[in-house]
């Protein structure tokens, strides 16, 4: 295990809650009204319960083998070094294009909605570098900046529940099977098993993973659905970032007289953390698949990486249909559907670590 400090479980809940959450400052939820409708939000809370379930085979795995071992350790020695490498360098992959696309969507949502004459290359750029510094500093550094913000004094105008009718959107037997399918909006539950080792108590794992997609799951179906009660279906289609949308229908109250501004702070703030999550996963997955004692020299082609990856796509639109047409459609696969079957070829081959270890 890379020696990186240890967290409490009250600080991975609030890890996880920021990697999982922010993606409510991005298109997700006017991306989830093109195929649930006015059930749109039956499909975050539904995809919530299917990834709730998802991860925990993951924490069981590393856990068989004493808690001491990491997550692509783990992985080598309940499959083999070839299906254990395979399966390190699929999270790889899928954490690091999760990075790259949720870095292209921020810059483009802070252009879009305030920084409209900055080049997005100078937002990926001056982000990349705020990450690197975190992800070198280690978990516990970023663990000790994930502080809850709360802005309050706004009142949300004109907000008509009505517009969720009809409930079943397109019918139930369809959000459940998107419900299903878009459990990958909470892939990156894939962290947890990550920083497993550096947990102080290691038997909060699976508490902190339930506490962390449960508060996320409130959040986001929460917003889906002020969001949709706020505009009709076919506007809410048209917006490109609906958190913002929806800060800027907030009346003014007593903290701030714009809640954009505020909620820009708020937004930056968010994104920087939960990035900085992601980034620190992916360098410490893969030291630890390649074997490496130290994640620390990885940051810097990795952060290039994906500033590279974020740059690539032509614009917001491609990226959008990159991340929600396939990563936050089969990336269940590699976060969930992976680690259950390396889990239960552990348990068939009667594979286990010291018990002396845990």
């Amino acid at each position: 295990m890379i020696r990186q400090g240890h967290i409490s479980r009250s600080q991975a809940v609030v890890v996880l809650w920021f990697v999982l959450a922010t993606k409510v400052f991005l298109t997700t939820p006017s991306a989830l009204l093109a195929e649930g409708f006015t059930a749109a939000w039956m499909i975050t809370a539904g995809g919530a319960i299917v990834a709730g379930l998802g991860f925990i085979p993951s924490v069981l795995l590393v856990q068989r083998f004493g808690g001491q071992k990491p997550l692509a350790q783990a992985a080598d020695e309940a499959g083999g070094l070839v299906l254990g490498k395979v399966f390190g360098l699929s999270a790889v992959g899928l954490l690091l294009v999760i990075l790259a696309l949720s870095l292209r969507q921020f810059a483009e949502s802070l252009v879009i909605g305030i920084l409209p004459r900055t080049p997005v290359e100078v937002i990926v750029l001056t982000f990349v570098l705020l990450l690197g510094y975190t992800a070198y500093a280690g978990l516990e550094s970023i663990a000790r900046l994930a502080v809850f913000l709360f802005i309050a004094g706004g009142e949300l105008q004109d907000v008509d529940l009505r517009r969720l009718h009809p409930l079943p959107g397109p019918g139930l037997s369809v959000v459940a099977v998107r419900a299903l399918v878009r459990s990958s909006l909470y892939a990156e539950l894939l962290v947890l098993p990550v920083l497993f080792p550096y947990l102080r108590e290691r038997s909060e794992a699976i508490p902190a993973g339930v506490w962390a997609v449960g508060l996320a799951a409130v959040l986001l179906t929460g917003t889906q659905i002020i969001f949709t009660g706020s505009f009709d279906v076919a506007q809410s289609e048209r917006f490109s970032f609906p958190a913002l949308s929806l800060a800027r229908t907030l009346g003014g109250g007593r903290l701030v007289t714009r809640a954009d501004a505020a909620f820009a702070f708020l937004w930056t703030f968010a994104a920087a953390v939960g990035l900085s999550v992601l980034l620190w996963a992916v360098t410490t997955l893969l030291a630890e698949t390649l074997r490496l004692p130290d994640h620390r020299p990885l940051v810097a082609p990795l952060t290039s990486i994906a500033a590279a990856a974020a740059l690539a796509p032509g614009g917001l639109a491609e990226a959008v249909a990159l991340d929600f047409g396939y990563v936050r459609y089969w990336g269940w696969v590699v976060a969930f559907a992976l680690p259950l079957g390396l889990w239960g070829l552990a348990v068939a081959r009667g594979k286990r670590g010291d018990p002396d270890d845990q």
